[in-house]
């Protein structure tokens, strides 16, 4: 069997490199995923021993879907709305600072670039914690600075705006890589075919 695996891995070199990471999603993602769908069809409730467990088929999913958990839809709904703004706005948001990037040159571009790259380096949950204390009502930095220039203070974690506080710390992780992504493409476009756009008379939108 060992002898198989060492002739497997010679005839295939490429697998060494890739298994690391096949490991780890296997892991992390693969066996999470069978284990809570296994857990969906049976009685579970957070904080159980497992040996409580009983099976109890498709009623979960049906209380979901037939309406009885009002919640679940509501969750839903959000959800959507949650996905749809997001990826809008940053669409938009890194088009428009990607093609700006590409349009023009200054000395202090690399810096600019570096900068973006801080907010896709940093884990989601370390990002959710600083703009947790930032976003703090009475302590935190944007309150303080909405105050002092503007005189008014929002409660940014409260029921009525966590959507938006959410909404605008995804932004602001996301639309870096939307730009960089846009920056690159547009980079790698030869002058040609804006130098034929411009020969036939096209406006630098239309380009």
């Amino acid at each position: 069997m060992r002898k198989r695996m060492q002739e497997y891995f010679l005839k295939n070199p490429h697998l060494k490199y890739i298994m690391p990471a096949m490991l780890i999603m296997v892991v992390l993602s693969i066996i999470p995923t069978i284990f809570l769908t296994c857990i969906s069809f049976t009685d579970y409730q957070l904080g159980w021993d497992l040996s409580r467990l009983k099976f109890v088929g498709m009623e979960n999913y049906i209380r979901l879907f037939s309406g009885a958990d009002r919640d679940f839809w509501h969750s839903v709904f959000i959800s959507i709305g949650f996905m749809v703004m997001a990826t809008l706005i940053e669409m938009i948001l890194g088009f428009v600072t990607g093609y700006c990037l590409n349009a023009s040159e200054f000395a202090l571009k690399p810096l600019v670039i570096g900068i973006m790259i801080i907010p896709l380096v940093i884990t989601p949950s370390i990002a959710a914690q600083m703009w947790k204390l930032m976003l703090n009502s009475e302590y935190g930095i944007i309150n303080h600075l909405l105050n002092s220039f503007l005189g008014i203070k929002v409660v940014w974690l409260s029921d009525q705006m966590a959507f938006w506080s959410i909404l605008m710390l995804d932004i602001w992780q996301y639309t870096p890589f939307v730009a960089l992504i846009i920056y690159a493409g547009l980079r790698s476009i030869p002058d040609e075919p804006y130098e034929s756009a411009a020969m036939d008379g096209a406006s630098a939108f239309r380009s």
